[in-house]
């Protein structure tokens, strides 16, 4: 067959817009800058934690190789859904402090818990962290009001960004308050209940399930299970949100439900793809991924808003307690649009990223039958076969131990962040202002210098009590000094796996993601004993937060328990 010519001309045409975008994105980045000039807050006091030594230049910080103006993207290209591993062969590579740079935008990357503690303690009022630039760009386009999670970033930041991340913030914070979040634990345990019904009817005949057993015992894929703990999530954040079953976790799951979970899906995989795997050419032009992250989040804030059109009908929960939004709504501080956009921003929280942490202990939990048989026995002692209750939840600690265990092996958010608008001292470095600071969580949490045996799952490690009491018995002949370093040091490691983010911008639905974690585990261990067909864990696979790669068939036996 004869080979069809290449046209010169179409060639050059595509560098020469290659090259315009490229240079667009340069004279972006320089605008921002001249812009933001002139309103440039004041730097704070020096950082205590900082060095007594004059800080060493930023140009002193080993560089990720890469090419000019692309820089390491071709790392990122290479190894899709992993970039985790990027991160853990550049901190081999490079050291514990590494800069790199993609398309004139400028990072700084951290992976020692003494760093990242400096990074998020230099503000800690209304810090900006970076942003999703597709997200911004979308809502822009939409005419939709940035909501919490891109407020008060590199891309948006304006005079007032920090006034109005700050009334968003205010709006969530009853969501961090240990009282309001145990009047919703009994809606929390309905929904566990009903995954634990739904795993326990699943068949090989319909699909959700690789076999059952003549003991009805059901076998899951990586897949499938995932299927059940999105449910899960969502179930459960729309029990909260609207005091309302969404009917995901049912034989006959209603199609506005199913479309939800699968632009969930769709849209973290391809804001990921835009971010880490493309050039800047989705700002200009409407490219693949850009298409499908903007279909998914125009359909997901269409069912978020018939979701809340309608909470009031249908299958609702009569406990007589205040449903979330309608807590929200009553203050306030947002206008009505301010308060679309939060209400998606919850849901999509919710979904995904409890799946994926829900996945990741049920895994870890089914490699590890002697502690799941301790577990299990401590759940029978506390609950017997009634539902867990907030009360439980407070009493059962190594189901505690056990999440922050899993979670600090496989994260489901590798990296956190801030940015500043004025230079400030990191890891005994000048780091320019307007550069974006990263920790690397998932390095941190799984080195050697940080926890004993780091991928052995142990959660007695995370028995504060009992380290203190041992700390304290080490120290009793120790000089002052020495117990001072003990302090600092146990002050210190908690840095190295902060699942949920530090400070004023922690996910401000921390609390309410650990109370669905405990009552997940503790009820399916009510009735079910987990078993590896493997005897492994998933491999991780990133679509923007770190989940199970669900091609990787690590499959699980729920056995009754009798």
């Amino acid at each position: 067959k004869k080979k069809k010519k290449k046209d010169p001309g179409a060639e050059r045409k595509t560098l020469f817009l290659m090259l315009r975008v490229v240079a667009s994105a340069a004279r972006r980045a320089r605008a921002f800058r001249s812009t933001q000039a002139a309103a440039v807050p004041d730097a704070p006091a020096p950082n205590s934690a900082a060095s007594a030594s004059p800080p060493r230049p930023f140009t002193d910080i080993p560089e990720v190789d890469g090419w000019p103006l692309v820089g390491p993207l071709a790392d990122f290209v290479k190894k899709p859904g992993k970039i985790f591993q990027v991160f853990e062969e550049w901190q081999k590579k490079y050291g514990d402090v590494v800069r790199f740079k993609m398309f004139g935008n400028s990072n700084v990357l951290f992976f020692r818990p003494e760093h990242i503690r400096q990074v998020y303690m230099i503000d800690q009022t209304a810090p900006m962290r970076m942003s999703l630039g597709p997200w911004v760009k979308h809502r822009k386009e939409r005419n939709l009001p940035l909501g919490i999670t891109q407020l008060h970033t590199m891309e948006s930041y304006n005079e007032t960004s920090a006034e109005e991340w700050q009334l968003h913030r205010d709006t969530l914070k009853d969501l961090l308050r240990p009282q309001l979040v145990a009047t919703y634990i009994p809606r929390i345990t309905s929904v566990a209940e009903r995954m634990c019904a739904a795993i326990a009817r699943s068949s090989p005949d319909n699909g959700t399930a690789l076999a059952r057993g003549d003991d009805g015992s059901v076998t899951l894929s990586t897949l499938q299970l995932k299927d059940k703990t999105m449910s899960f999530g969502l179930e459960a954040i729309g029990a909260i949100l609207l005091g309302k079953r969404l009917h995901s976790l049912e034989e006959n799951v209603p199609e506005r439900t199913l479309q939800m979970l699968q632009c969930a899906v769709d849209m973290f995989e391809s804001t990921e793809e835009l971010l880490l795997r493309s050039t800047p050419l989705w700002r200009y032009v409407e490219t693949k991924d850009r298409k499908k992250m903007y279909q998914s989040l125009d359909t997901m804030f269409a069912i978020a808003a018939e979701m809340y059109e309608n909470r009031k009908t249908g299958d609702r929960f009569d406990d007589g307690v205040t449903d979330f939004l309608d807590l929200i709504s009553t203050k306030g501080l947002l206008s009505d649009a301010e308060l679309s956009v939060m209400k998606l921003e919850l849901i999509m929280a919710g979904v995904d990223t409890t799946s994926n942490a829900t996945q990741w202990v049920l895994h870890r939990i089914a490699v590890e039958p002697e502690f799941q048989e301790q577990l299990a026995a401590e759940i029978r002692s506390v609950c017997g076969l009634r539902p867990v209750t907030a009360d439980d939840i407070n009493t059962l600690k190594n189901v505690r131990y056990a999440v922050q265990e899993a979670l600090r092996i496989n994260p489901v958010v590798d990296t956190g962040g801030r940015a500043f608008l004025y230079d400030v001292e990191v890891a005994g470095y000048t780091i320019p202002a307007k550069t974006v600071m990263m920790v690397g969580q998932y390095v941190a949490g799984r080195s050697a210098e940080n926890f004993a045996d780091p991928l052995k799952f142990c959660p007695a490690r995370h028995d504060v009590r009992a380290r203190r009491a041992a700390n304290a018995a080490a120290n009793d002949n120790s000089t002052e000094q020495a117990r001072a370093a003990t302090r600092m040091q146990q002050e210190v490691r908690k840095f190295a796996s902060s699942t949920f983010g530090f400070g004023a911008r922690m996910c401000p639905g921390k609390r309410i993601a650990e109370a669905e974690l405990h009552v997940a585990l503790a009820t399916t261990l009510q009735h079910f004993r987990l078993k590896s067909k493997t005897g492994k864990v998933p491999e991780a696979k990133s679509k923007l937060l770190i989940g199970p790669d669900e091609t990787d068939n690590c499959d699980i036996i729920f056995e009754p328990r009798k």
